[in-house]
């Protein structure tokens, strides 16, 4: 009898290991840029060219992220392909590009099941995405 409940254990424990993340079932889907966010020091011309830029990447992008953990981004008609995973613990999102061996790895400010708030530092500079979840027609 012990053993029988051991076993049953073994696999709750197990089932329960396989299951997704709250996170990972809240990042599944379309995502469509709200805001766009870059922090860095320039020239006042150097600023409204690159919101600009912004204002056309926010019309003309997405981001999607399928439960078999690939994801397709178009920002203003480039797309990227690749593979995703969170790590809950940390708050991380990790992409790699299909193809290549370079992953990037993004901080989760907000995720939720309609805002994704991302965010990374390179150089000094930081960028915050804000996504809104696309409404299904």
């Amino acid at each position: 009898m012990l053993r029988s409940f051991r076993v049953l254990g073994f696999c709750l424990l197990f089932l329960l290991s396989c299951s997704d993340h709250p996170m990972e079932k809240n990042i599944r889907g379309k995502w469509l840029i709200n805001d766009y966010r870059v922090n860095v020091n320039q020239p006042q011309f150097e600023q409204d060219r690159l919101q600009e830029e912004i204002q056309k990447i926010k019309k003309n992008s997405y981001f999607i992220f399928h439960a078999n953990y690939e994801y397709e981004v178009n920002l203003n008609g480039n797309i990227e392909k690749g593979k995703w995973r969170i790590d809950p613990k940390t708050q991380k999102l990790s992409t790699q590009k299909s193809n290549t061996n370079t992953e990037i790895s993004l901080n989760i400010d907000t995720l939720n099941t309609k805002t994704f708030v991302f965010s990374s530092t390179k150089d000094s500079i930081t960028t915050q995405v804000s996504l809104i979840k696309e409404i299904s027609k």
